[in-house]
């Protein structure tokens, strides 16, 4: 039976990055954030243990080896495939490491053909004030479903030279949308570029209090939303201590494991 066209929420896991309960912190975030209907859709190679009401497709086979699967986000560009199962419409994506921290609606209020996250500028380009921030960030990106599919035609075309050219599926995926924008300032942040204070004082203050405008909260990269739901988190320079209460809250509002 074919469904409706409506909103869809679409996320995608494979390899042991991700647990299922990614997936199911997401879902549910998304419900108590979302005041239209929609379908929440997870890509993946191993559905075990998602929400019932999560809607579970395997991954297409874009011929990625297993180290490209392991390394890098190229499998998301199967996501602009002329069809993808019964999905139709306006789709929202989202990757599994963020946390959802405001109402979701605007980010459906567009049509724009392609909208994306403007990329944070590298850490040393923020300490010298350098603004020249690299394509999009894929994180969170809205289309209509069966657009854009000149974006994976030409990655199944010649991914050798996708590969060579790109440093990342983001790269690739801004360099061959067409009317592509990006959200508006302050609705999606980036934990490390936007929320962690420069080193060293990220040794000395806890991170930055969350504005109120924010609606999603990016953790590319590490740490990871449940990392920073300890007392000492991080690597190297991205250290930083105390627990983050807002990352904690979601953790625990939506998740059925107390994080570690």
């Amino acid at each position: 039976m074919a469904h409706l066209a409506m909103a869809t929420v679409l996320c995608m896991k494979w390899g042991k990055a991700y647990s299922a309960d990614y997936v199911n912190i997401l879902y549910r975030a998304v419900s108590a954030n979302l005041e239209q209907p929609f379908r929440f859709i997870c890509l993946t190679d191993d559905d075990n243990g998602l929400d019932r009401s999560i809607e579970a497709y395997p991954l297409p086979d874009m011929g990625l080896t297993t180290e490209r699967l392991k390394n890098g986000g190229w499998q998301k560009l199967c996501m602009f495939a002329p069809t993808l199962y019964q999905i139709e419409g306006r789709v929202l994506f989202l990757d599994l490491d963020i946390v959802i921290v405001g109402a979701l609606d605007v980010f459906f209020d567009n049509s724009s053909p392609l909208t994306m996250i403007r990329e944070w500028p590298k850490f040393w380009h923020r300490v010298l004030m350098r603004q020249d921030q690299a394509g999009g960030n894929s994180s969170v990106l809205a289309f209509d479903i069966g657009t854009q599919t000149q974006i994976y035609h030409a990655f199944m075309a010649d991914s050798a030279a996708a590969f060579a050219n790109f440093r990342n599926e983001q790269r690739f995926l801004a360099a061959h949308a067409q009317g592509l924008i990006y959200w508006s300032k302050g609705l999606c942040l980036s934990f490390k570029a936007d929320l962690m204070h420069f080193p060293p004082l990220n040794f000395l203050r806890r991170p930055r209090a969350l504005p109120s405008n924010a609606r999603i909260v990016a953790f590319h990269g590490w740490p990871l939303p449940q990392d920073v739901c300890s007392h000492s988190w991080g690597t190297g320079f991205r250290r930083g201590f105390g627990k983050v209460g807002w990352v904690q809250d979601c953790w625990l509002k939506y998740s059925d494991h107390h994080p570690k």
